[in-house]
């Protein structure tokens, strides 16, 4: 009985410079924002980067609760960033608490951070020194207009 050669997958040899990129998100991030038309509402958790071991993947984490008047919402989840090689860019893939499952276009270049699904945009911006982000997060209306959701900002606490 003779045995079966098994390959070890090769490893990618080039990293591309939009990998570099999400290297400014790396650490625990303090999160902070509010609803313009709901000034009782406040929204605060945290936010994490971790690079996978070899730098081709990144893992987000975070845990975001809103308080308004009689409601308070608590949502956890985590999300695999990486290269598209078709797209040229990254793409992430969440998943949180609720079981919902969701792909991203994930942007992060001269000075800027965006996220891209299907229903809901982040658009955001870094300070010059890269220690805080601040934006506004968006949902698709169904005419396929964006419209606010709420702001957000996040300021880096740990590398």
């Amino acid at each position: 009985m003779s045995k079966a050669k098994i390959e070890k997958p090769k490893k990618p040899t080039y990293k591309p410079p939009v990998l570099k990129h999400l290297g400014a998100l790396n650490g625990k991030w303090k999160v902070k924002g509010s609803i313009k038309d709901e000034p009782d509402a406040k929204i605060k958790g945290w936010e994490s980067y971790e690079w996978m071991k070899g730098g081709f993947f990144m893992i987000m984490r975070w845990k975001i609760v809103t308080k308004q008047k009689k409601h308070k919402d608590v949502d956890r989840g985590m999300m695999v960033i990486g290269l598209d090689d078709k797209a040229k860019g990254c793409i992430g893939r969440s998943y949180d608490g609720r079981g919902t499952v969701a792909d991203y276009k994930i942007n992060v270049q001269k000075g800027n951070f965006g996220i891209k699904g299907t229903d809901y945009l982040f658009e955001g911006t870094f300070s010059k020194d890269r220690k805080s982000i601040e934006g506004a997060w968006k949902q698709k209306a169904e005419n396929g207009k964006w419209l606010y959701w709420y702001d957000k900002r996040l300021k880096k606490v740990k590398k």
